[in-house]
């Protein structure tokens, strides 16, 4: 799955994780980040996938984006 970053972050990137849940958001787990990309294991038809971005930039700054059922799967 591609993902994108945008503000100071885009030009200064410390570092970027991306997690996933398929509880709702009780439980997370690292996606592998690669190229512009993601590693999703999406669970069986019927259920949903959380996101989760976490972002420094080169000034110390951080930010944190949870997306709760961003996606249904087939």
């Amino acid at each position: 799955m591609p993902f994108g970053v945008q503000g100071t972050a885009d030009a200064h990137p410390s570092s970027v994780k991306i997690s996933y849940s398929i509880d709702g958001g009780a439980t997370w787990k690292k996606a592998p980040v690669a190229a512009g990309a993601v590693q999703i294991d999406n669970p069986r038809a019927g259920g949903s996938v959380s996101l989760r971005a976490e972002i420094k930039d080169g000034y110390g700054n951080k930010a944190v984006q949870t997306i709760t059922d961003a996606y249904p799967t087939r």
